[in-house]
């Protein structure tokens, strides 16, 4: 009799907890610049505890999916901007890619207001691959080394058009939005950087140098 009163009190007890939610980060998640941008694949319900200890303020999706309501949900309840900007993934052995579009969101990921921000696609690898690379050549950072970082997370279903769009894309065309943010000197007199080694995927390589 007093096992049942007990093990009854502990179901009790139990209900009123919160409940604990999971810490897995989403698929190919990763640091572009620790504590300020992030990547992923498209975050499930499952990973919205891992997100909430990086405190975002914004969410920018490169997809044009609508956006299932628990995810809007969860967003419009920690306080989380959802930007949408559909980017067109290369295929078919050439870039499709909208500039226009393109440009907008890099002028999302620059804008440091927007920070903490996560950038996301379906898998994580191919939009935001592109995105994360111009982002590092608009603020000046090597070509060799932002490539590899696509590498990193689109191997080994990385898209050759990617990387031509990558090594096209015209880094000075957002340089006063950049220079505004702090990110480089004046258009001017960009500063010259080199990639910082911290984008690095669970279960993935370091970014090769």
């Amino acid at each position: 009799m007093a096992a049942a009163l007990a093990l009854r009190n502990c179901h009790i007890h139990s209900r009123s907890l919160p409940r604990m939610k999971s810490m897995t980060p989403p698929p190919n998640y990763g640091a572009v610049i620790p504590g300020c941008i992030f990547r992923s694949g498209y975050p499930l319900e499952a990973n919205q505890g891992f997100l909430e200890t990086l405190k975002l303020k914004t969410v920018l999706t490169l997809v044009s999916a609508i956006t299932p309501p628990a995810h809007a949900e969860w967003m419009k309840e920690n306080g989380i901007e959802h930007i949408q900007i559909p980017i067109l993934p290369n295929k078919e052995g050439k870039p499709s890619t909208p500039v226009v579009n393109f440009n907008s969101a890099l002028a999302v990921i620059l804008r440091r207001s927007s920070h903490p921000i996560l950038i996301h696609c379906n898998q994580g690898r191919h939009r935001t691959g592109c995105v994360v690379a111009c982002f590092r050549r608009v603020i000046g950072e090597d070509l060799i080394a932002a490539i590899s970082e696509y590498h990193t997370y689109a191997d080994p279903k990385a898209r050759p058009p990617d990387e031509v769009w990558i090594r096209n894309y015209d880094a000075t065309a957002l340089a006063r939005v950049a220079a505004h943010e702090h990110w480089i000197g004046s258009p001017q007199q960009p500063t010259a950087r080199t990639l910082t080694p911290v984008a690095s995927r669970t279960g993935a390589p370091k970014v090769r140098a």
